[in-house]
């Protein structure tokens, strides 16, 4: 574990802790939380990028350093917010101990330590996983009934739970926000969406299974709005939140947008409803055994191809005051601009 000295002394009260401030939506929070005047302390195995440079940088392993409550408490010491998305994605492929020990016991170090050291609000990153592939021909509130996609979506439940139970027995003020997949600058991780992106560049035809299914997404600096938000309102405590694009097109209307965005001659086109469900029923059969993987994308999420993704905003609108900028497609255009403007990418 070792402590950065890229940090900058800033003015002002607002003191936060950004575990997993290096990724994706990790990058876009500590970015906006800095422009605003915030002091950062980023915790993460790699380093931040540039635009977080003027954060504070503590390298930080959770599942081998959070060692005590006491040594957590030392790390958010100091600070008066917490913002906690550091986790194992679906990708990594871990059996349900280990997405447990990876996400949950981490989490509750972290929220028990954030009690003890005064924290006045924890800000967790849930997911809309933990609905699981249902209808979605109306979009789903926060009240909608969960069915989980595997132990990665179970963990986010179990920790939200977790952090009701702190909550009441700690006086740790808690709020958690649900997301569905997150597109910004460091997107990396989801090889079917790196897959369509070459498709895009190389103008060649776009196969979509459900092509009429809703669809659903969020740009990374969308959700870092949400975040901030809900970290200082006063009537968010305790709640969970949807936080989404404001609109919700079909997968065909998304694609055309995307397309049409990045200035790509590809053209999506429906695959037949035969082939969808076949591919739905094997990678129902490949999901029994953990980590197993379809075209590059956890098995355990195929489901959602033929029932897309519909999520309700209203309540993050109405409370916290969120207010989306990006489009689905713009979050995916944005994010392929920006992927193929990188150095790393050939």
């Amino acid at each position: 574990m070792n402590i950065g000295h890229n940090k900058v002394p800033r003015h002002g009260s607002l003191r936060a802790v950004v575990t997993g401030g290096s990724g994706v939506l990790g990058r876009a929070i500590a970015s906006r939380l800095l422009d605003n005047g915030w002091q950062v302390r980023i915790l993460d195995i790699a380093r931040p990028p540039a635009e977080c440079l003027q954060a504070e940088f503590v390298q930080v392993d959770i599942e081998k350093d959070f060692t005590s409550i006491e040594r957590v408490a030392e790390l958010v010491s100091g600070f008066t917010h917490v913002f906690h998305l550091a986790a194992r994605l679906p990708q990594a492929g871990l059996d349900e101990a280990g997405f447990s020990a990876a996400n949950v016991e981490p989490t509750r170090k972290l929220a028990l330590a954030s009690a003890e050291a005064g924290i006045q609000r924890f800000v967790y990153a849930s997911s809309i996983e933990i609905y699981g592939a249902q209808p979605m021909h109306i979009p789903l509130d926060e009240d909608a009934e969960l069915r989980f996609t595997g132990a990665y979506s179970r963990n986010k439940w179990e920790c939200e739970e977790l952090l009701r139970k702190i909550r009441l027995e700690n006086g740790l003020s808690v709020v958690m926000l649900r997301m569905p997949m997150i597109f910004g600058p460091g997107f990396y991780h989801e090889r079917s969406i790196l897959t369509t992106f070459k498709l895009l560049q190389h103008g060649l035809p776009i196969p979509l299974p459900a092509a009429d299914a809703p669809v659903s997404f969020v740009s990374a600096r969308d959700a870092a709005q949400a975040f901030e938000l809900a970290s200082l309102s006063v009537e968010a405590d305790g709640e969970a939140f949807n936080v989404a694009a404001p609109d919700i097109p079909t997968m065909m209307e998304h694609m055309w947008q995307v397309a049409i965005k990045v200035g790509s001659r590809s053209k999506p086109f429906a695959i037949p409803a035969w082939m969808t469900k076949a591919i739905e029923d094997f990678a129902k059969k490949k999901a029994k055994k953990p980590g197993a993987k379809l075209f590059g994308t956890p098995a355990e999420l195929i489901s959602f191809i033929s029932t897309g993704g519909a999520f309700s905003i209203e309540k993050a609108r109405r409370i916290i005051g969120y207010s989306p900028l990006d489009s689905c497609s713009d979050a995916w255009a944005n994010t392929y601009k920006w992927y193929y403007a990188t150095s790393a990418v050939s």
